[in-house]
């Protein structure tokens, strides 16, 4: 019996080490960082702003993907947000399926094995609790 639980727990060592847990990644300072940059470019620069800054986030080499993740989910929120309050049509650069292709291929190219879908939706959950904080925050640089 301490052979098979010892190798019961050796096996689901060696699974927990072929996918990088999504905790890993550090999901609520992602989020954190990532809702405070994103409304400070859109106060700044417009809907054109987030755009360029999830480009030269996403390909500049070096930089932390999952900062410019968490720059992609933010601006699909608040994109949502104001273009449903506006009733105006949404940025096709960060539907929520672009986003996750350009996640998936930032883990592929560093061979994470990352749950992109679970990363995703959690980043949602928590920009979604950081964005009223980050506007109350904010909201003063309308212009």
């Amino acid at each position: 019996m301490k052979n098979f639980y010892l190798c019961f727990v050796l096996v689901l060592f060696m699974l927990s080490g072929c996918e990088k847990k999504v905790d890993d990644l550090n999901v609520k300072e992602d989020a954190k960082v990532s809702v405070a940059v994103v409304l400070d470019e859109y106060f700044e620069n417009g809907l054109s702003g987030l755009i360029a800054l999830s480009m030269d986030c996403h390909e500049v080499k070096g930089s932390d993907g999952a900062t410019c993740v968490g720059i992609d989910v933010a601006s699909f929120m608040w994109d949502d947000a104001v273009t449903d309050a506006m009733k105006l049509p949404k940025e096709d650069y960060f539907s929520k399926d672009n986003v996750k292709k350009r996640a998936r291929e930032y883990f592929s190219a560093r061979k994470m094995d990352v749950n992109v879908d679970l990363y995703i939706e959690n980043l949602i959950s928590e920009s979604d609790s950081r964005m009223e904080i980050e506007w109350e925050r904010q909201r003063h640089k309308i212009k």
